[in-house]
């Protein structure tokens, strides 16, 4: 018998041995019937349940092939053994990181970290093939706080970046060239403490005074709307084109529709939420030492799953990508979990001495940065 007569249950079994990244790549060129097997959503979904032993998510029904394709790659990337470079040069604990579109700078790749001194650190990849893991570094200075919260234009080969700061400043940084293009000053009373850049040119803002802000970064710079609703310092957010998700000290996560400008949804949690993950369409969120995770297509937060995981303090940070669950914890360490049914855990990584602040993820790479002035970047390959 041919390979080629053989049922596509029995071919999708022995082509479970092969590498998901050969399987996108090359297997499909050999001929049609791998091509056509290779292009149906039913092949990557069955892969996925394999590969994670369990059913996935019930909103994963939803997903199309490309994202089937990217769940099964980032589930075998963090189970494949990792690769681990510890980047240093701040003198106090870096809270932020940020992997800052990589593909703008062929092989350079942008990591940016905002530490304790007050400066915000740029590491970039040497661009010679024989100096791969090496990186040069640059230091930018123009707070006079804390730099606590970093974000960039989404999916845009950009050099845009906005720092927010205990100062009560957000500053935009022109990366390219490493210069300081803007300050927003006057529109926060307090500590600035989460940020994220739904669109171009447009920026959300959480604040220690309580409130949500929508900034126009087009010239003049200026506040468009601000949400209130809040009774205590707004911690973490979260937005795309119509949304806005805040989580808060008040216990509470709130969902804003930035077309009408009012409140569609207030969800009260016994903990505070340090930290939220919006991805394709799943918001997921850090409370106390447990994750949910909701379904949040149509603008309200519905609960399709949460889990406890073994971290012996407070998490700090979450971060989900199509395949799996990234949390971080006071306790030094990152678990990695199954987007599955039971979250099952994957890996522990401890490349930490102190409390873990925050997680971004580019590229096939995980960025941590910790209290211990370091940050780590974990990926299945050199880098």
């Amino acid at each position: 018998m041919h390979i080629l007569d053989l049922p596509a249950e029995i071919l999708s079994a022995i082509l479970s041995w092969v590498p998901c990244n050969d399987l996108v790549l090359s297997v499909p060129l050999v001929c049609k019937y791998f091509r056509d097997l290779l292009i149906t959503e039913w092949y990557w979904r069955r892969r996925f349940v394999g590969l994670t032993a369990a059913q996935p998510l019930k909103v994963y029904k939803d997903l199309v092939l490309q994202q089937w394709q990217a769940a099964c790659l980032r589930y075998e990337d963090v189970t494949a053994e990792q690769k681990t470079i510890t980047l240093s040069g701040p003198i106090g604990g870096v809270d932020c990181v940020h992997i800052l579109h990589p593909s703008s700078y062929g092989t350079g790749a942008v990591i940016v970290a905002g530490s304790r001194d007050s400066l915000v650190y740029i590491w970039r990849r040497r661009s010679s093939p024989r100096d791969m893991r090496s990186f040069t570094s640059q230091k930018l200075s123009g707070h006079k706080g804390w730099v606590w919260c970093l974000a960039s234009e989404p999916g845009r080969e950009s050099a845009l970046l906005c720092s927010g700061s205990w100062d009560h400043t957000i500053n935009i940084w022109d990366i390219a060239v490493g210069q300081n293009i803007a300050s927003i000053k006057k529109e926060h009373k307090s500590v600035v403490l989460s940020l994220t850049m739904p669109q171009p040119n447009q920026l959300v803002s959480t604040c220690q005074d309580k409130r949500v802000r929508e900034i126009d970064l087009r010239q003049p710079i200026g506040v468009t709307i601000c949400h209130t609703e809040h009774t205590q310092s707004v911690l973490s957010v979260a937005a795309n084109e119509r949304f806005i998700y805040s989580g808060s000290e008040d216990k509470s996560v709130c969902v804003w529709d930035r077309r009408a400008h009012k409140l569609l949804q207030r969800i009260k949690l016994k903990k505070f939420i340090p930290s939220l993950c919006l991805d394709s369409d799943l918001l997921t969120l850090a409370s106390g030492q447990g994750v949910n995770v909701y379904d949040a297509r149509n603008g309200t937060l519905d609960l399709i799953s949460s889990f406890v995981p073994e971290h012996s303090l407070p998490l700090t940070s979450v971060l989900h990508t199509l395949g799996t669950v990234a949390t971080a914890s006071k306790d030094g360490t990152v678990r990695l979990h199954s987007m599955a049914e039971g979250h099952r855990a994957i890996a522990t990584l401890n490349n930490h001495r102190s409390d873990v602040t925050s997680l971004d993820f580019s590229k096939r790479t995980l960025a941590i940065a910790s209290a211990d002035t370091t940050v780590s970047l974990c990926s299945p390959k050199l880098l």
